[in-house]
């Protein structure tokens, strides 16, 4: 009988100290900030690998071409970037 009453206060034990594991994921998304817009005139130089300026050479910005004079140098007019 002491055995029964031993294995019997075990097995509440066992079962009294089981926890029930309920896993939640939370998952936080980020919404992307909102388009901020501004409008600006855009100078630039066009160089080679040597630093050095490039004529000619045409920067394309949309659907507007651009081309640089013999300094390298490109204008882009006021613009909505």
């Amino acid at each position: 009988m002491k055995k029964f009453l031993i294995f019997g206060m075990m097995l509440c034990m066992f079962f009294a100290c089981r926890k029930d594991i309920e896993e939640t994921k939370i998952i936080e998304e980020t919404p992307d900030p909102p388009a901020v817009y501004v409008t600006a005139t855009l100078l630039g130089t066009v160089v080679d690998e040597n630093n050095s300026p490039v004529a000619n050479a045409t920067v394309q910005y949309g659907n507007d071409v651009y081309t640089t004079n013999e300094e390298g140098l490109f204008l882009i007019p006021e613009s909505r970037f």
